[in-house]
């Protein structure tokens, strides 16, 4: 489902988890024996390495291998997986809790576009009778069969009945809006 794979805020918590597994495996190789190693060269005049001294330019080369190892690397590195396991666990808890908020989102926002398409038709079938009642006075008066006071009260009901339109039109709008944002479809400019 796109709206769960594509949200920028359950996109950061999965790299956030991904970073702190990828820290995990650092922590824990901090405990294995370090394993080092070294080369350095010196061209110096006297060569302190050369015995006895001579007046020339003498180069030198040293090579070495070292290994290093500490109980305490190994306590520090079981006691800090140990915390980063924990956190690794309550953020996959909070990625989960984001993901059913966006489901739940997204089933609101759905129900809110379907409510908000009937009470739309429902107001553009008030303004249809509204204008009905309104042309069937105004033939009355016409004929002289109503008076002016009936005729404004018709034309009161559909003006009323077009701000009805024009506010379920508006909530059909910011509702699909809504629907576009829980699916992580990015909203028009």
């Amino acid at each position: 489902m796109r709206a769960i794979d594509e949200r920028p805020e359950l996109l950061a918590l999965r790299e956030a988890i991904a970073a702190q597994r990828d820290l995990r495996t650092a922590t824990a190789a901090t405990g294995y024996p370090h394993l080092g190693v070294y080369v350095a060269g010196d061209v110096s005049n006297p060569s302190p390495r050369i015995i006895p001294p001579r007046e020339e330019f003498t180069p030198t080369y040293e090579f070495g291998v070292t290994l290093t190892w500490s109980p305490n690397d190994l306590a520090t590195s079981i006691f800090l997986g140990e915390e980063l396991d924990a956190q690794i666990a309550s953020a996959e808890a909070q990625l989960r809790l984001v993901e059913d908020a966006v489901r739940l989102e997204l089933r609101q926002a759905w129900e809110a576009v379907g409510a908000a398409r009937e009470a739309r038709d429902a107001a553009d079938a008030t303004l249809r009778a509204a204008e009905e009642a309104y042309a069937a006075r105004a033939a009355q008066l016409g004929a002289g069969e109503a008076v002016l006071t009936e005729l404004v009260a018709a034309d009161l009901r559909v003006t009323e009945a077009q701000l009805s339109t024009m506010r379920a039109r508006v909530e059909l709008s910011l509702a699909s809006a809504r629907l576009r944002h829980a699916l992580g479809e990015p909203l028009a400019e």
